[in-house]
């Protein structure tokens, strides 16, 4: 099994300018959060509200729970965080970006290879 630290798929992933710019537009957002006890699909819908990019959540990561504050964070190291804490990975998929977990984000890019 792969290590939970390291550099989320998204930030490896062979990306068009359309991809890149996704990546950009997460670094750019800034926002302050504090979560107690929510389940991340909660934190994904607050997220999305305070900041451009559409982000996704597969059910499986959704059902999971955290409690995390953050204060003046980008959206992108918000979402490495989060998803490094809890085993989970985020890529870009289309104009947005998908959470899920490591083994699925994994899957799904080595099909894109093939």
């Amino acid at each position: 099994k792969s290590g939970a630290f390291g550099p989320a798929t998204a930030c490896r992933q062979a990306l068009d300018e359309s991809g890149k710019l996704v990546l950009r537009r997460l670094s750019d957002s800034k926002f302050n959060l504090r979560a107690d006890g929510l389940t991340l699909k909660r934190i994904i819908e607050i997220v999305n509200a305070s900041q451009p990019v559409v982000c996704e959540i597969s059910d499986e990561a959704g059902k999971k729970t955290t409690s995390i504050e953050v204060h003046a964070m980008s959206a992108m190291d918000f979402l490495s965080l989060l998803t490094q804490s809890l085993d989970l990975d985020f890529r870009v998929q289309g104009t947005g970006i998908l959470i899920d977990t490591r083994e699925a984000i994994q899957g799904a890019i080595s099909k894109e290879r093939k």
